[in-house]
């Protein structure tokens, strides 16, 4: 029944090959060789259902505007554009350096580089309206505003560990 349901025609001469029949599931799925996603949010919808659902997004959103206010508390964020959804864009702007401008980006990226790679946060990268932004979506059911909270305290902590254009943010001690 699968491969007469998903035998696309049998038009995708690039993707189909006599030869490899037994191991091309592609002619078994729904989606030639893509995962089924819209199965997944079929169960997943089912199992919350609406209410669910829309529990969901208001916590989420509510979180994405928790975050915004801290960013806004902060004289060394700077929150870039106002959220509409729960993507949450800001960056890191070093005391005494100008907001616009290469530096500010170069320390950004670096900045995303490092929460990366020890792995305790995951922010994407975003170029907005010319600027380097760490960009937070709250899309996790486990975020909780003191997850969010921690994020913002320890991008400052980072951030200060970074040399701005060569130089260090945290002050030697004086001898």
């Amino acid at each position: 029944m699968l491969r007469a349901a998903c035998a696309h025609g049998n038009e995708a001469h690039y993707l189909f090959h006599d030869n490899a029949e037994h191991q091309d599931l592609g002619r078994l799925s729904l989606q030639c060789g893509r995962r089924n996603d819209a199965l997944k949010l079929f169960l997943a919808w089912r199992s919350r259902g609406d209410a669910g659902w829309g529990a969901l997004v208001d916590r989420y959103m509510s979180l994405a505007a928790h975050l915004a206010d801290r960013v806004r508390q902060e004289p060394q964020l700077e929150l870039v554009g106002t959220p509409e959804w729960t993507n949450v864009c800001f960056r890191h702007v070093p005391e005494g350096v100008p907001h616009l401008g290469e530096t500010v980006d170069a320390h950004n990226a670096g900045l995303r580089a490092a929460l990366l790679e020890e792995g305790r946060f995951m922010v994407s990268r975003a170029d907005l309206d010319g600027r380097v932004v760490l960009r937070s979506v709250i899309a996790n059911p486990a975020v909780e505003a003191s997850t969010l909270d921690d994020l913002v305290d320890h991008v400052l902590r980072l951030a200060r560990t970074m040399p701005v254009n060569g130089k260090s943010q945290v002050e030697e001690p004086r001898t």
